[in-house]
């Protein structure tokens, strides 16, 4: 599924609130052993309403980079994003 969510997060820039889930149990398993559950991360994005872009887009590139992705952002003068494109599949 990560792979899914990258690929759409380079292509688009497009994240979802499905998306979230996902994304902090691939963390957990990829960083932090594994021992989160789906609830778990339910219950606590349940309790603390926030804008969750800016983590999901923390995940995917530390994962990203973990996993030997490589990929490029095009960025504005006043440093916002512009679109981001693969350099290497």
């Amino acid at each position: 599924m990560f792979d899914e969510i990258f690929k759409r997060w380079i292509e688009t820039g497009q994240l979802t609130e499905n998306d979230i889930v996902p994304l902090f149990l691939e963390y957990d398993q990829e960083f932090l052993g594994g021992k989160m559950t789906a609830e778990q991360v339910i219950f606590f994005i349940s309790h603390f309403q926030t804008n969750y872009y800016p983590m999901m887009c923390y995940i995917l590139k530390r994962i990203g980079i973990n996993r030997g992705k490589q990929w490029e952002e095009m960025v504005s003068k006043d440093g916002t994003i512009i679109c981001r494109f693969f350099t290497k599949n």
